[in-house]
């Protein structure tokens, strides 16, 4: 038989260590947080069979429910406990998860219009104050008008979600109607890859056309990266 000394000293003891594993907890917590944006993370995409009934499921308990698994195995795991058929690796990634998110739940407001828009903007809008001295001549202002109103139309007047790069890869046949050519016989697809990277692309896309840097509109495969809720392309012949 224990004394009550030896039961509270027992009791003490289980505290304690469970107070240490609270606190390893924590630590490894804020460890995920401090350190989330130096990590490329990937976006996978997840299924239903049609007709299936879409069931909440509670995240918190999923979460602590498949700690420290590998990642293949916990592929199943999401499968089944979520009631998914299938998951899908997106083609999307980026260092920063909240941004991330914002894609594929589309959670930023994100306009696409037409380009022809008749509506005048207010000068306000350009950031340009038509009383500040009469002497000056603001040059090609319908043109900017322009430039800023498919800048709006296509980006939206949001700030936009944060993305490091977009990678485009090229497979194109030679095609040629000089015969005896040295390409004429090459039979493997000619290969490009083309990558553009900054800190904060998407708002680096957007600054293009009013900084003079490119004309606006940008190309469909620079702007429907949001859209399409990915950033590497595979671009071949139809």
């Amino acid at each position: 038989m224990w004394s009550s000394e030896e039961e509270e000293e027992e009791e003490e003891e289980e505290e304690e260590e469970e107070e240490e594993e609270e606190e390893e907890e924590e630590e490894e917590g804020g460890d995920t947080q401090v350190h989330r944006h130096r990590k490329l993370w990937n976006v996978f995409e997840m299924s239903k069979e049609p007709g299936e009934d879409v069931d909440l499921f509670d995240m918190k308990w999923f979460q602590c429910s498949f700690k420290k698994i590998l990642q293949r195995a916990l592929r199943n795991a999401l499968k089944v406990a979520s009631k998914h058929h299938q998951i899908v690796q997106m083609d999307l990634r980026s260092r920063h998860l909240d941004s991330l998110k914002a894609i594929v739940f589309r959670e930023y407001d994100q306009t696409f219009e037409s380009h022809n828009s008749t509506v005048p903007l207010q000068e306000g809008n350009l950031g340009l104050d038509m009383n500040l001295d009469s002497n000056i001549i603001h040059e090609n202002l319908e043109e900017k008008e322009r430039i800023h109103r498919v800048t709006q139309e296509t980006f939206g007047a949001h700030p936009q979600p944060q993305l490091e790069f977009a990678q485009y890869k090229l497979e194109t046949k030679f095609k040629s109607g000089i015969s005896g050519g040295i390409l004429a016989d090459r039979k493997e697809p000619l290969r490009c890859l083309i990558k553009f990277s900054s800190p904060h692309l998407l708002e680096a896309l957007k600054s293009l056309a009013p900084a003079g840097i490119a004309d606006a509109p940008l190309s469909p495969l620079l702007t429907c990266i949001a859209n399409k809720k990915m950033n590497y392309f595979k671009i071949r012949d139809k």
